[in-house]
């Protein structure tokens, strides 16, 4: 065999190495994408990054695990529309929540009031 085709052999293979790199480069950042949107934009899950409604529940959990313990704080919301969602949130923020009392919590701050924020 001539030394040509070992040469155009190799050059094709180094082709499909990174065509299938790219593809598995294209599907992480799709999943990560679609994990992080979900994340965002979850209903059911306790961290939410942005929140409003009226504070009708709190709870502490105690949990041990072989890593360590510690304390979990939640807290049940009930938004204007009805829905009830817990969050889990600081040692300050469940503090200060007072049952029957309106929340409003983005990424930076948490606004108390006992009438309806807008």
């Amino acid at each position: 065999m001539p030394i040509n085709y070992f040469i155009r052999c190799k050059q094709l293979s180094i082709v499909w190495l990174r065509g299938i790199f790219a593809a598995i480069c294209l599907l992480l950042i799709l999943a990560g994408t679609a994990f992080l949107t979900n994340q965002i934009n979850c209903t059911n899950c306790d961290f939410r990054p942005k929140y409003k409604g009226r504070v009708i529940g709190k709870s502490l959990t105690f949990a041990e695990t072989q890593m360590g313990s510690g304390i979990r704080r939640r807290l049940l919301i009930e938004s204007k529309e009805g829905q009830r969602f817990e969050v889990k949130v600081t040692e300050v923020v469940f503090n200060q929540a007072q049952i029957g009392e309106w929340i409003k919590a983005d990424e930076k701050t948490t606004e108390f009031s006992a009438k309806e924020i807008p």
